[in-house]
């Protein structure tokens, strides 16, 4: 619509009257917007509460169960003979190591006579020798080789190469001629190689039950030797030892035959208090946003956004109550997070005794990770249910989003009954402004009408 000039008729400043008159009409708008501005204040602010009960959540996790803060430190005095890392269920303890006979692989060569030249196939197993009979190695099978004639033995070592058949192979060249070797790469007893040769690769096989064949056995597979404070551990067809001590790998590397060597586990501390001063900086990360969010300025009498709300103040009310309290589950020696050393400041936030945790974790390390444990599940449990879909948080946001979209409606209704509203008391003053410029015309015609006739009858 095109806008009229202030007067354009009378002189009537129609422009600056309807400027003052919606400036009225405008009010309560600006009321609804300055409504709108403090709730979207207020959901701003929830999401940074959001995002730091997120945070300690993820703390808390951390510190929730044994595997989350329990950690080992290991070490082998002859670091020549092995080296040693440990998982979360190791158990601090010194034991004596020694390798008698570290494991092997077992490889077969072949004469430097023999030809692939005519072809043929070979069959390739691995597996174990007991009791006089071969068993495949579990989950494996025969795998058949094939190769044309006019084969080299390079030409069968590639094709064996090609397959899945737990057999690596090479050929080395000798003074007396060309060597196939075959090596197996399962180590230990249960990675024999059985061949068996047809056609013209027959001179190409071996069965390690008779322990015969056209391929001679040079290095046997054999297991490791292995004994831990004197006793031999089974099943020790790898240099690399799982089964030895709970929760320890071995990783062999040279025999210490009647020299044992010492293997010492020792709790890792480092692991635990990271994870509890994180959890610590995370709390106290999210009660400064708590305390930002509703404080009051005296001086300027201002208040904070979320001032007087009472879920944050029930927030603050459950977290505070959980470090006091006595979790389910926390240890008799060390029941609470105070007699570990994490206690509240005045200013409501905690801060760890470094030197009072250490020496608790030196003097009872089982029972202060109990009780971190308890706190942590404790507080995991109560951080992700004020954050999850029926959690306090959730349901604020929700209705403060609710609320705006009421209001948005509203500012949308009342904008455009305010343009209405513009557009009437336009067409009411440009009216009244173009009939008071007629009055005025005529008035002017009248006077100069009258001023004629006066001088007429002079």
């Amino acid at each position: 619509m095109g806008i009229s000039s202030a007067g354009v008729g009378s002189g009537l400043p129609v422009e600056s009257i309807i400027s003052k008159l919606m400036t009225l009409e405008r009010q309560p708008l600006v009321q609804l917007q300055a409504k709108q501005s403090d709730y979207n204040s207020r959901l701003s602010a929830y999401g940074k509460i959001k995002s730091a009960v997120a945070a300690l959540q993820t703390a808390a996790a951390a510190i929730s169960t044994p595997a989350s803060v329990s950690a080992f430190k290991s070490a082998v005095t002859d670091t020549t003979v092995a080296s040693a890392t440990t998982s979360s269920s190791a158990v601090a303890g010194s034991y004596s190591l020694e390798v008698q006979r570290l494991a092997t692989f077992n490889k077969l060569v072949s004469g430097a006579g023999v030809s692939a030249a005519a072809g043929g196939s070979l069959s390739i197993e691995i597996g174990s020798v007991s009791g006089g009979n071969f068993t495949n190695k579990s989950g494996t099978s025969a795998v058949t080789v094939n190769v044309g004639a006019g084969a080299t033995l390079g030409d069968v070592a590639t094709a064996i190469n090609a397959t899945n058949s737990g057999v690596s192979a090479s050929v080395i060249n000798g003074s007396a001629g060309p060597q196939l070797v075959m090596t197996s790469q399962t180590s230990g007893a249960g990675g024999l190689i059985r061949v068996t040769g047809s056609g013209g690769l027959s001179g190409l096989s071996y069965d390690p039950v008779a322990q015969s064949g056209g391929l001679t056995q040079k290095d046997a597979g054999q297991d490791a030797i292995v004994l831990v404070d004197g006793v031999q551990v089974a099943n020790a067809g790898s240099n690399t030892i799982t089964n030895a001590v709970t929760g320890v790998t071995l990783n062999l590397t040279k025999t210490n035959t009647g020299s044992p060597t010492q293997l010492t586990i020792t709790n890792d501390t480092s692991t635990l208090t990271a994870n509890v001063n994180a959890f610590v900086k995370a709390y106290n990360d999210l009660n400064t946003q708590l305390k930002s969010l509703t404080s009051y300025n005296s001086t300027s009498k201002t208040a904070a956004v979320l001032n007087g709300d009472q879920t944050v103040t029930s927030i603050s009310s459950q977290l505070r109550g959980l470090v006091t309290s006595l979790p389910t589950g926390s240890s008799s020696a060390y029941p609470t997070f105070s007699s570990l050393g994490i206690a509240f400041q005045t200013d409501g936030s905690m801060k760890v005794d470094s030197t009072k945790l250490q020496n608790a974790i030196n003097a009872d390390y089982s029972s202060v990770v109990t009780t971190i444990n308890a706190y942590g599940s404790a507080f995991n449990t109560m951080t992700t249910a004020m954050n999850n879909t029926t959690g306090i948080i959730t349901q604020q946001t929700k209705g403060i989003n609710d609320t705006l979209k009421s209001l948005s409606d509203r500012s949308d209704s009342m904008t455009r009954m305010l343009s209405q509203v513009e557009a009437r008391y336009r067409a009411q003053y440009t009216a009244l402004d173009t009939l008071m410029g007629k009055l005025q015309s005529n008035s002017s015609y009248l006077t100069q009408q009258l001023a004629a006739l006066s001088k007429s009858t002079a």
